[in-house]
């Protein structure tokens, strides 16, 4: 049973339904303070079933036959890459003319400060950028009809990139390697969260969203892309606020914190202990309130909703104070009040009541 988890989300990518609906034809007819404490032995096997959850629903859903889920060219761009996830076998392999390609269906994926890059191209590049990276093996389909794209670029049937006036809108890989799609979920250190069979990794920062998905014949598909769907305000763990007229932004709810756990840090809200105080504000914004002691002690608190307390401009505690009690039961499961623990970085989530009744939420170091 995995206790990290947030719960399952509306699936809400309808409004992508017409771009896979077309790519599927063009693929078949060619390319165009009080507190309970479990057990440490329940702690531990909380925070190792998070780590093993999405080996354990490929291998029991495959048995079932249902749907399930759950790297280095030479320098691509940006400085050191952040999350990347290595494989020797997506060094390349050699065609007849001599060029060198990537292995598709195990592309390499890094993240560099929120921006999702795959292969060495992200959203928003240029049709030259794709050419320098991916090379001129493609075909170009120019008769979509679906929103947000007006051409794409098909490279042997296992990558689409999409274009809305002459820059990126989105990269679909299709057929993604199961294994490969797992590990990328699982070293991700950003928002994560899923819906029925579909997984979601989510940029608070850039609003880069990837998306993993199975087709009805059991085929892997990912996409990279911008968040285009303001539904996804209406979901646990965020909130849909107007800036505009006609213009929404997705934000993080208080209230409800994803729980998520990468190379063994715990984070809430893709926040982990050890980040910048820059990422907290990108994230939350601007504090209502700011101490600093002399000890080097920094405290950053959002009304009576979130504190968080720096060290040397480190991240070395978060309460989130006024969770909501029954999104927690179900992130959860049978809550009372719960502590996990990771040995591997001394990481641990505590839950809590006020005074007042509020359940508090907090992310600390402890030896135990």
């Amino acid at each position: 049973m995995n206790k990290f988890l947030p719960p399952e989300l509306k699936d809400l990518s309808d409004s992508k339904k017409r771009v896979m609906e077309n790519v599927t034809e063009t693929l078949e007819t060619g390319p165009a303070k009080r507190k309970l404490k479990w057990q440490y032995a329940a702690m531990t096997a909380a925070v190792l079933a998070s780590a093993m959850f999405f080996v354990f629903q490929v291998t029991m859903n495959k048995e079932e036959g249902k749907p399930t889920t759950d790297t280095e060219v030479p320098q691509i761009k940006g400085e050191e890459p952040v999350d990347s996830v290595e494989s020797p076998e997506d060094e390349g392999k050699p065609i007849d003319d001599g060029e060198v390609v990537l292995e598709l269906s195990k592309p390499t994926f890094t993240n560099e400060e929120g921006v999702f890059i795959v292969n060495g191209i992200t959203v928003k590049d240029t049709q030259e950028d794709v050419i320098n990276q991916l090379g001129e093996s493609y075909t170009l389909v120019d008769n979509l009809d679906a929103p947000g794209a007006d051409m794409a670029m098909n490279y042997d049937n296992r990558i689409m990139v999409f274009f809305y006036k002459d820059k990126v809108e989105s990269i679909l890989v299709l057929d993604m390697d199961e294994e490969h799609a797992r590990q990328i979920y699982m070293d991700t250190a950003e928002i994560k969260f899923m819906s029925d069979t579909t997984r979601y990794i989510y940029s608070a920062e850039t609003a880069h969203i990837i998306k993993m998905e199975y087709t009805p014949d059991r085929h892997l598909n990912v996409w990279f892309k911008l968040n285009d769907d303001p539904n996804l305000g209406s979901n646990p763990g965020f909130t849909l606020e107007q800036v505009g007229e006609n213009s929404y932004h997705i934000a993080l709810d208080h209230s409800q914190p994803i729980v998520s756990i990468a190379k063994e840090n715990l984070y809430l809200h893709g926040i982990t202990l050890g980040d910048p105080e820059s990422k907290v504000i990108t994230y939350f914004g601007d504090a209502d309130t700011r101490i600093e002691k002399d000890d080097g002690v920094t405290i950053l608190s959002y009304g009576d909703e979130l504190e968080f307390i720096f060290r040397e401009g480190k991240l070395e505690l978060m309460s989130y104070l006024k969770v909501d009690e029954q999104y927690l039961n179900q992130v959860f499961v049978d809550f009372e009040g719960v502590d996990l623990y990771s040995a591997e970085t001394s990481q641990r989530i505590s839950t809590e009541h006020s005074a007042e009744g509020d359940l508090i939420v907090t992310l600390h170091y402890s030896e135990e």
